[in-house]
């Protein structure tokens, strides 16, 4: 029995030191063939354990650019094939992914960059937003493409409302993120910028989400940022503006 264990323990190690060996752009054409997907790579250099990539593509659009990994091999000792991963020019990102058998993760995986050039990944709807992002999990959990755990802290730094003849400071906005009861919750807090916003934003775990956030404008805030919020409907009786709305991913 401890021969047999141990045959299959060097076999298993053969097998992945020829699968880490393999060229990167090699294996990749072999699994995405004629149909390369939402996801796509170009630019491909270097092995399955360290390499680099030119471009990421997510549905036609330039995602990250000049993307290098490395394999991490103690991360065998926890039963996951792991890699460090840093790169980006517009959008920045630095951590470590991992295959694991409950499925893909990342640990202190940081990413940042230009709002509104991230935008059009999420939603193909227009945002007048422009600003910065600063996202930073300490943990990411995906199951069948859908996250189902998450935990850090979202940032969005210098935001402006770009509907209109001037740009519109709203701020600085933050969110801790959290899982409760399988369910990820964005909860905002405030911060020192001309609006006073809080609330929540929840993944449910059947792919929906949940927006229910307030928000109004401090005393000192612009003038044309008060009027702005007054499109959002009619304040409570503290003077704030409820945002509600439920959908899909």
């Amino acid at each position: 029995m401890k021969s047999k264990f141990l045959i299959l323990i060097g076999v298993l190690v053969f097998i992945i030191s020829v699968v880490l060996g393999t060229p990167a752009a090699l294996l990749y054409s072999k699994l995405a063939g004629n149909n390369p997907g939402a996801v796509q790579l170009i630019g491909l250099e270097g092995s399955v354990s360290e390499g680099s990539a030119g471009e990421l593509i997510s549905n036609g659009r330039a995602l990250l650019s000049g993307v290098r990994w490395r394999f991490a091999p103690l991360s065998l000792l926890l039963g996951r094939l792991a890699f460090h991963i840093e790169g980006g020019h517009e959008t920045l990102v630095n951590g470590t992914v991992a295959l694991t058998p409950f499925g893909p993760r990342a640990d202190n995986l940081k990413t940042s960059g230009n709002i509104a050039t991230t935008l059009p990944l999420i939603t193909p709807l227009p945002v007048p937003i422009e600003g910065q992002f600063d996202l930073a999990l300490s943990t990411l959990k995906l199951h069948g493409g859908y996250p189902t755990t998450m935990k850090g802290q979202l940032k969005l730094n210098s935001l402006h409302w770009t509907l209109g003849p001037n740009p519109l400071a709203l701020g600085d906005l933050v969110a801790d993120i959290v899982t409760e009861k399988d369910q990820i919750v964005g909860k905002f807090q405030p911060t020192s910028g001309p609006l006073d916003i809080g609330g929540e934003i929840r993944l449910l775990n059947d792919h929906n989400y949940e927006v229910d956030l307030q928000v109004k404008a401090k005393p000192n805030a612009d003038a044309t940022l008060q009027n702005l919020l007054h499109t959002l409907g009619q304040a409570d009786t503290q003077g704030y503006f409820h945002i509600k709305s439920r959908g899909q991913l």
